[in-house]
């Protein structure tokens, strides 16, 4: 479905006014169509100068957005403010969740969640990142490549904290999702999952889940076009 221009800036937009240009299409490399605004995205996250790069995602705000360039440009602004020297990451979770509150699905959600969960673990809070990464997989929208890695990132917390039997069930739940996708973009993260659990079933002798594990994995990669 094709997406209406909204106004999700932080300026207000008086509808009886004519409407602003929002960002226009431009052609990538190999013509893929890519919008204004993601060409706007690579240029500020690869910029030497954070703040020009967050003033100008500022600026291409002020005017009508669809709702999946806005969240690309909010999310990009929130990596923009942890990078920055000191790191303002109070801005960063507010550009965070103003892209969560416009992104048109749950697949765009849970791309800002996975950047959320490493900054929050750049701040030392591992219990917040659980809860965020919980709070999308609970979501009933379809699942997605998200989905596992969103899976994989929560099983990784667990092992931090050396909660492995919460690690292994997080790893096992993701590849379930994984197994449940026919796209070949699944068979790259699932093969980082199955890594992950071929540790844990190895350090504790469970030959038949490694046996098992490793056959799924290879089935569905034999099987995905």
């Amino acid at each position: 479905s094709t997406e209406s221009p909204a106004s999700v800036g932080s300026a207000s937009i008086d509808k009886d006014e004519p409407p602003l240009r929002s960002l226009s299409l431009s052609k990538g490399e190999g013509g893929d169509t890519r919008s204004e605004a993601e060409e706007l995205v690579r240029s500020a996250l690869n910029s030497i100068n954070l703040d020009k790069g967050i003033e100008k995602i500022e600026e291409a705000l002020c005017v009508p957005q669809t709702p999946r360039d806005a969240t690309q440009l909010y999310t990009a602004m929130g990596e923009l403010y942890a990078q920055r020297q000191p790191p303002d990451y109070k801005k960063a979770e507010e550009a965070f969740q103003r892209g969560l509150s416009v992104a048109p699905d749950a697949t765009f959600r849970r791309r800002i969640v996975k950047k959320q969960v490493h900054v929050l673990m750049e701040q030392g809070k591992p219990d917040i990142a659980k809860i965020k990464i919980l709070e999308s997989l609970r979501e009933a929208d379809a699942v997605s490549v998200e989905s596992v890695e969103l899976g994989m990132l929560l099983g990784n917390l667990y092992e931090l904290e050396d909660n492995q039997v919460q690690a292994q069930a997080a790893y096992e739940a993701a590849l379930g999702t994984g197994l449940s996708l026919k796209s070949a973009e699944s068979g790259g993260v699932l093969r980082m999952v199955g890594m992950r659990l071929t540790r844990i079933y190895s350090a504790s002798g469970d030959e038949e889940q490694l046996d098992s594990m490793t056959s799924a994995v290879k089935k569905h990669g034999n099987a995905t076009p």
